[in-house]
């Protein structure tokens, strides 16, 4: 069993018969601490979703012509993930209620450039509470409602795929 050293915090005394009963006092708010390291960790989180979202947002913006045929392939019995994928966008931009790719298609997946420029538009602060509970069967890992939605199985689309999926995971980690 590994040996517990504790660090002494100030001058008071603290002999070895206390070290090894664990009896140290505790000079520090631990609330106050754990509360600070969860802040920074949901600090952190957010940022790197933010860049995340940014960089998605970038690869996108490039390669508007593939991201076409790639919105195109969904329509025609594409893999379940990217007609997946496009429900979720959708959900996202839209609030709309889940749909189908077809109905996907007919608002915020009209075209590349009309979803790219939703993506770089949308205000996280817009996002309902239903439509949050409804991304939640998406990403919540191991409640999952689509087992075909994965960073895996978007990445097998190319790295638009995986671009689309990193943004909407962002998204629901921002919104969160």
């Amino acid at each position: 069993m590994p040996r517990i050293v504790f660090e002494q915090v100030d001058d008071e005394g603290v002999d070895a018969d206390m070290v090894e009963s664990h009896e140290v006092p505790v000079h520090h708010d631990v609330a106050a601490l754990r509360a600070a390291a969860l802040g920074d960790a949901m600090s952190t989180v957010r940022n790197m979703a933010e860049h995340t979202r940014l960089k998605s947002l970038s690869d996108l913006s490039q390669a508007l012509g593939e991201l076409d045929q790639l919105l195109q392939h969904g329509e025609q019995n594409g893999p379940p993930v990217l007609t997946t994928l496009g429900v979720v966008l959708n959900t996202i931009l839209t609030n709309a209620p889940l749909s189908t790719y077809e109905n996907a298609r007919k608002q915020a997946l009209q075209s590349s450039s009309v979803l790219v420029q939703h993506m770089q538009a949308y205000d996280i602060q817009v996002c309902s509470e239903d439509s949050y509970k409804r991304l939640s069967g998406f990403f919540c890992e191991g409640v999952s409602l689509f087992p075909e939605f994965t960073p895996e199985n978007a990445r097998a689309l190319g790295h638009l795929g995986e671009a689309l999926y990193d943004w909407c995971d962002a998204i629901y980690t921002l919104v969160g």
